[in-house]
């Protein structure tokens, strides 16, 4: 039964990232068609000067590759870093737009205005919780402006049902970019460097 029971969870996890994947590239990029789709992702971005994503939470810097789930750990949503909150408040790290919202409100699709994609995924396997514990304060189409707050969560009744709170902030088109460097570590509070895109 736990095997069972892993093999759910991870499947679920899974099922969420390709939807996540299909709502972000099919829902928001206005292209034509799937070469174009292609095409324009395989281009790498011409970026002028380095870029600063700031932390979006407060709490403590853990490298991604110790997040206990292979499909951030081995970076196949993109490059960054991961938080243990200690508060319940999720800010824009950037100034941009919000592009996608799950509708469990456990994860946040920003894109700033430089065109750098940045994925707030709060907590660990937190999609089952169906939103619940969970606020927002922001919808597809805002404008953002960094430290507006984004969502709210319960920390404390989320890890009373026995789920992990450590929240991965990725760059999920990391591969447009020569570098995506973590910059913090330790103890952080928002509005602190926390990744350096170039």
């Amino acid at each position: 039964m736990k095997f069972y029971s892993t093999f759910l969870v991870v499947s679920a996890e899974i099922a969420f990232v390709a939807t996540f994947a299909i709502q972000w590239y099919l829902g928001f990029d206005d292209i034509e068609n799937d070469n174009e789709i292609l095409s324009k992702k395989a281009e790498s971005k011409k970026v002028e000067s380095i870029q600063e994503i700031y932390s979006p939470l407060n709490g403590t810097v853990i490298p991604l590759s110790e997040f206990p789930d292979p499909v951030f750990a081995n970076e196949m949503m993109g490059k960054g870093v991961a938080i243990l909150p200690k508060e319940n408040k999720v800010y824009s790290p950037v100034v941009g737009k919000v592009v996608s919202i799950f509708e469990t409100k456990h994860a946040i699709g920003i894109e700033d205005s430089n065109g750098v994609e940045v994925l707030i995924h709060i907590g660990l396997n937190t999609v089952e919780l169906k939103g619940k514990y969970f606020e927002l304060f922001v919808q597809v189409g805002d404008s953002i402006k960094m430290g507006d707050t984004l969502a709210h969560f319960d920390r404390e009744e989320i890890e009373k049902e026995g789920y992990s709170m450590i929240t991965p902030i990725i760059i999920t088109n990391s591969a447009d970019y020569q570098e995506v460097l973590v910059v913090a570590k330790g103890e952080i509070q928002p509005g602190i460097p926390l990744i350096t895109v170039y």
